[in-house]
């Protein structure tokens, strides 16, 4: 199993299993970035930016052990 560290901004943090910005989520190898958001619920279109170990990521990227992940949410206004 790999253990991936988790933080959730603005509106994403709703889909926090403990409502929390920051927390751990056991996955098995080969997981993708875009199964994490689906085991998170997250809806990607609602996903502006994901960054993995502070290097922007894409959802096809593959997840490693003690990997960190952040994802950002589309921010409107004007």
């Amino acid at each position: 199993m790999l253990e991936v560290k988790v933080k959730l901004y603005g509106e994403l943090e709703k889909f926090s299993p403990n409502h929390q910005e920051k927390f751990s989520v056991q996955l098995p190898p080969g997981t993708l970035i875009k199964e994490l958001l689906d085991r998170l619920k997250i809806p990607a279109h609602q996903v502006m930016l994901i960054i993995k170990n502070g290097i922007k990521a894409k959802e096809d990227d593959l997840l490693d052990n003690g990997d960190e992940v952040i994802f950002l949410p589309i921010v409107g206004g004007g």
